[in-house]
């Protein structure tokens, strides 16, 4: 029992990363369009 209930919090971290990860590619990508934006 014990065993299943670390295993069901560790997708939650790995949820919390790769949602972190999209948010900061997110803002990156729209800093960089930006940029692109700006030089034209």
């Amino acid at each position: 029992m014990g065993h299943s209930l670390s295993f069901l919090k560790f997708p939650n971290l790995l949820t919390k990363i790769i949602y972190q990860l999209s948010q900061s590619y997110i803002l990156w990508r729209l800093k960089r369009n930006l940029k692109i934006y700006q030089a034209l």
